[in-house]
């Protein structure tokens, strides 16, 4: 099961860098109510995601979570934590919280730090700043907390003195410290003091009426006892600080059923049970990993099945369109008690117009994903399946673009005019025609009255000479017609 929720994380982590735009949507708790605390902030180390916060980057009072700070300087600068060290008594720890040791007795570093973060002493506290700087603890060490604090992401956050005493200059918000107190886990060193209940602190001859060369004493934080009612069983380890002049407060580190959280309230009330504990930090820690634990969980909050839109594709064979889905599946931190109904989609295309062919997986355009307004994160969309042409409409689309084209409107004037040319040229061609068919008929109807001219006058010529011919005929007998002049002949002899 744990190799699963690995898995997820690593995943939603590797989408995240895929999605550079993605933003995690911060929840509310249903549990707020019963959150005490001036500031809160939740923060799931394994997706790097807030999950929820309050007034988180209000500067309150560090307290003595400014020990924070000093163990993470400590470990770095004195990486053998067995390195020996001679305790001092400082007068401004005077009153404050302190494990009991004594001036002149001499210990290690890595009691000294079990002696801060489990018990608040503020004269180790003091005595570590003062190894590490030779002295200069107000100047030297606290300007080294300062600026590694910036380095770490606490940008609203400012150190005065190495233990958190009270001072308007020192002051730190919920975001700031859960950052600081992440880094502080992942020191192996500090995780395990931090994790750690009960301790036995040593020196090597002591200086104390009240205890001998070892004594033991127990974490403040009750959420890591047993026996407490604050107990929490899968709180892994935790500090916390209660102060007059800052309230309550406490960082912990969390884990369950594959989610692991930084907690952090600031400023919860200074009320206590009935058995002295103080108690209001217990309770809103409480509230706010118990809700996390059970509400808040990866889950897919879109499938790469899901079908997110229809892009309508020029050409296509079939409904002529392609379906958009995300290339890949969008993991995520997700509250149960937020309906995923009220997710709302924008999709933004690449192209207006789709041609066919489209292959699988061709990207289409992005869509972003939003929840009340506040953009959770965008994806790409890709074609879902691929769309094949239809080649009877796309040539017959090719054909009404090119009578649609700049090319077809110039081949049609060309041979508009070309037609205008051949239509002027044939015309003229029939004029010129026409015209000389007029001349020859001119001259042919000429030639014809000049020929019926001398025709008239050679019949009149014909005619005056066959009236002669006439009146000489009238002078001899005329035979009849058909008159065979030999069977006269023959006759006349007969009758003699």
């Amino acid at each position: 099961m744990k190799r699963i929720f690995a898995f997820l994380a690593t995943l939603v982590i590797a989408i995240g860098c895929l999605a550079p735009n993605a933003a995690a949507i911060t929840f509310t708790p249903s549990s707020e109510s019963e959150i005490s605390a001036q500031a809160y902030y939740l923060y799931n180390t394994d997706a790097s995601e807030c999950v929820a916060s309050k007034n988180e980057n209000e500067r309150i009072d560090t307290g003595y979570l400014a020990m924070i700070m000093t163990a993470i300087i400590t470990a770095e600068k004195i990486p053998d934590l067995n390195t020996s060290i001679i305790c001092k008594n400082y007068s401004s720890t005077a009153g404050l919280p302190s494990a009991d040791f004594r001036d002149g007795e001499k210990t290690t570093v890595r009691d000294c730090l079990y002696a801060m973060l489990l018990y608040n002493s503020c004269q180790e506290a003091m005595l570590v700043a003062d190894y590490i700087c030779e002295g200069d603890v107000s100047g030297a060490f606290v300007e080294l907390m300062n600026r590694r604090a910036k380095e770490l992401g606490a940008v609203n956050t400012n150190f005065v003195d190495p233990f958190g005493g009270d001072d308007d200059n020192q002051y730190t918000t919920a975001k700031d410290m859960a950052m600081i107190y992440k880094y502080a886990v992942s020191l192996s060193s500090l995780k395990e003091i931090l994790s750690t209940y009960e301790r036995t602190l040593s020196v090597e001859v002591s200086y104390a009426s009240t205890h001998g060369t070892t004594w033991t004493i127990w974490n403040k934080n009750g959420m890591l006892k047993n026996s407490s009612a604050y107990y929490c069983d899968y709180l892994m380890n935790g500090i916390v600080s209660c102060t007059e002049y800052g309230g309550c407060s406490m960082a912990v580190q969390a884990s369950r059923g594959g989610n692991t959280y930084i907690a952090v309230v600031l400023n919860a009330p200074l009320d206590t049970d009935d058995n002295g504990w103080y108690c209001e930090h217990y309770n809103s820690c409480r509230a706010l990993l118990d809700w996390a634990m059970n509400y808040v969980s990866y889950e897919i909050i879109l499938s790469s099945d899901d079908e997110l839109a229809e892009v309508p594709v020029e050409y296509a064979e079939g409904d002529g369109y392609v379906i958009a889905k995300t290339a890949e599946d969008y993991i995520g931190l997700w509250c149960a008690e937020y309906p995923k109904s009220e997710l709302e989609r924008k999709i933004t295309y690449y192209n207006e117009y789709l041609i066919a062919p489209v292959e699988k997986g061709t990207a289409l355009g992005k869509m972003e994903l939003y929840y009340k307004g506040e953009c959770l994160f965008d994806a790409e969309l890709v074609a879902g399946d691929t769309v094949e042409r239809s080649e009877i409409g796309y040539s017959m689309k090719v054909v009404s673009l090119f009578l649609k084209s700049k090319q077809f409107e110039t081949a049609k004037n060309i041979s508009l005019i070309f037609f205008g040319v051949t239509l002027l040229i044939f015309i003229s061609v029939r004029i010129y025609q026409a015209l000389c068919q007029k001349k020859c008929d001119e001259a042919w109807e000429a030639e014809k009255r000049r020929h019926s001219a001398k025709r008239s006058s050679t019949l009149k010529k014909a005619a005056g000479s066959g009236r002669a011919n006439a009146q000489q005929n009238k002078k001899k007998p005329s035979l009849p017609q058909n008159y065979d002049v030999n069977a006269a002949f023959d006759e006349g002899n007969t009758d003699n």
